[in-house]
């Protein structure tokens, strides 16, 4: 994310979904006692309210990212004209297809641009 004033925020905020998907995962587990009985559910007790909180704070985190967000949409529309939008997604599209590593797909698409740009 370098094309983000402070990228940080956004990175803790993956990181805090993929945290929580994690115990989400793993109170379904443990709340998944045959006996239904109590002894396996008492470590949701305290994991329950961290995670709400944890929840709580990168909801309020989040919402100060998108507030203070920002678009140079003449810049953004400037670029898109340059023709080299795609680049990336075509470089996924060959690692898919043909079976390149992202390495190979990435030189070949730059050397595409590089040719093309001294065209």
């Amino acid at each position: 994310m370098p094309q983000k004033k402070n990228p940080y925020a956004l990175a803790f905020v993956r990181g805090i979904s993929g945290t929580m998907l994690g115990k989400m995962v793993s109170m379904a587990a443990v709340g998944k006692s045959p006996s239904a009985q109590m002894d396996n559910r008492i470590f949701a007790i305290g994991e329950v309210p961290r995670s709400l909180d944890a929840g709580i704070r990168t909801a309020k985190l989040l919402a100060e990212v998108v507030r203070g967000l920002s678009f140079d949409t003449e810049l953004m529309r400037e670029r898109a004209s340059e023709g080299f939008i795609h680049a990336t997604d075509l470089a996924e599209t060959i690692m898919q297809e043909e079976g390149a590593t992202y390495r190979q797909a990435h030189r070949l698409v730059g050397l595409a641009v590089r040719e093309a740009l001294a065209a």
